[in-house]
């Protein structure tokens, strides 16, 4: 369990490196010394974009690892599934564009944007929200919420559509450190039939 909160935190960490430069960036003033509201935030973005890059190298040697070592493979069919990154949207216009408008030059702004910056982070982590990753959408990954015929929730991640899931339900997966992640590698069953073989879509 302590092992995949780390995955879980890794995760969430890796799909805000795009904010964190963009808000290092944004407020970025030089010297960063003597220590202004300014300059607070700067510092904590600056640290944030170094543990959100190491997170994003963890989650892909991990990947790696699990694929290369075909860690708990297993063939299955997925009887239901449904997309898990489809608020994009909402969440870009509920969440992230509001934090980019808090002005930080003032200790009380800066107390809010560090109340909201961890109110968002601690959403993410115990939510679906860290699945809604866009450097991992920028690699043609997709994550799903399934359920497996032998009635196990699993979260798939995987680069085909939901549509070539669906047509194609009987998967050849690898699993992420003995939990309920599984990577997509494929069919079972190469050609056969369009139909939609009993899958559930939600």
């Amino acid at each position: 369990m302590i092992v995949y909160r780390f995955w879980s935190l890794a995760l969430t960490m890796g799909a805000y490196c795009p904010l964190f430069v963009f808000l290092s960036l944004l407020g970025f003033s030089w010297p960063l010394w003597p220590v202004t509201p300014n300059h607070l935030m700067e510092w904590i973005t600056l640290f944030a974009v170094v543990l959100s890059a190491i997170s994003l190298i963890f989650v892909k040697l991990l990947m790696s690892h699990t694929i290369k070592k075909s860690v708990g493979e297993i063939g299955q069919k997925i009887v239901t599934i449904s997309r898990r990154d489809q608020d994009v949207l909402a969440y870009l216009v509920s969440y992230i564009i509001p934090l980019t408008t808090i002005t930080t030059t003032s200790w009380t702004g800066t107390s809010a944007f560090l109340l909201i910056l961890a109110l968002i982070l601690f959403l993410s982590l115990e939510t679906d929200l860290r699945y809604v990753n866009p450097l991992m959408f920028l690699q043609g990954w997709h994550f799903y919420r399934g359920q497996l015929e032998n009635q196990e929730e699993i979260l798939l991640m995987s680069q085909y559509r939901l549509e070539k899931i669906a047509t194609k339900p009987y998967r050849r997966c690898v699993r992420i450190l003995g939990h309920n992640v599984l990577i997509d590698r494929g069919s079972m069953i190469e050609g056969g039939s369009t139909r939609n073989n009993g899958m559930v879509q939600q």
